[in-house]
């Protein structure tokens, strides 16, 4: 069997929700005390977070790239990019393999259908049109938050949810935001948000962009089977 390469790092938060929540649904899948074959190539978030604020993304899209080459050649059969704002380099990092890159998008767009749905993320994910547009493609119906509103969400995932802290503030403000929108479901499309949005705060149906990844990347291991 051949392991499926995760880039990760962008952030080390959701890398090791990633790590634990494959390895977890592999065992309950496959039985006994198997763990999911699968290599971690985590990066240094702190120069690819300057990069993104400068735009910079075709340095990005080879930087990735670069790292998805590495997990090739390590083995990997397929490659997840741990994050959704990395999937705006997408094409570069398929480009630059010859093993398929597992998108987020996919796994995002089997769970949400075509309920409207209010799309949370960082501002790249949120303002670009490269998920946004992905899922609408595939017949998913995406609503965006205000630009205001945009604009701290963004500051939250980048101050604290990239470190790993979680306050009662912040997890206020996203369950008021949740209660102003007039859909039923909310996309969680940033691997971190799942840290301030849950059952415990939120009434509406919550898609965790994290965990439909995370069935791509569980489908394709067990496809080997």
């Amino acid at each position: 069997m051949k392991p499926i390469g995760l880039i990760g790092g962008t952030t080390w938060v959701s890398t090791q929700h990633y790590y634990a929540k494959l390895n977890r649904a592999y065992q309950q899948a496959v039985g006994g005390i198997a763990s999911a074959p699968i290599i971690v190539h985590s990066v240094d978030f702190a120069p690819v977070a300057a990069a993104q604020a400068a735009e910079n993304w075709e340095h990005l899209g080879q930087f990735m790239g670069q790292r998805a080459r590495e997990l090739e050649a390590a083995g990997a059969g397929a490659i997840a990019i741990g994050a959704n704002t990395m999937h705006l380099c997408f094409d570069a990092v398929q480009a630059a393999v010859d093993v398929p890159v597992l998108h987020i998008g996919d796994g995002i767009a089997t769970t949400l259908g075509h309920e409207r749905t209010l799309l949370l993320g960082t501002a790249f994910t949120m303002a670009k049109p490269f998920l946004r547009a992905y899922l609408t493609e595939r017949g998913c119906s995406i609503a965006l938050p205000s630009a205001s509103d945009q604009a701290w969400i963004h500051d939250i995932i980048y101050t604290e949810l990239a470190k790993d802290k979680v306050t009662a503030e912040s997890r206020r403000r996203f369950a008021e935001l949740a209660s102003r929108f007039d859909g039923t479901r909310l996309l969680l499309a940033c691997t971190e948000l799942g840290l301030v949005l849950d059952t415990e705060n939120c009434d509406l149906g919550l898609v965790d962009s994290l965990d439909c990844h995370v069935q791509l990347m569980l489908a394709y291991l067990l496809n080997q089977q």
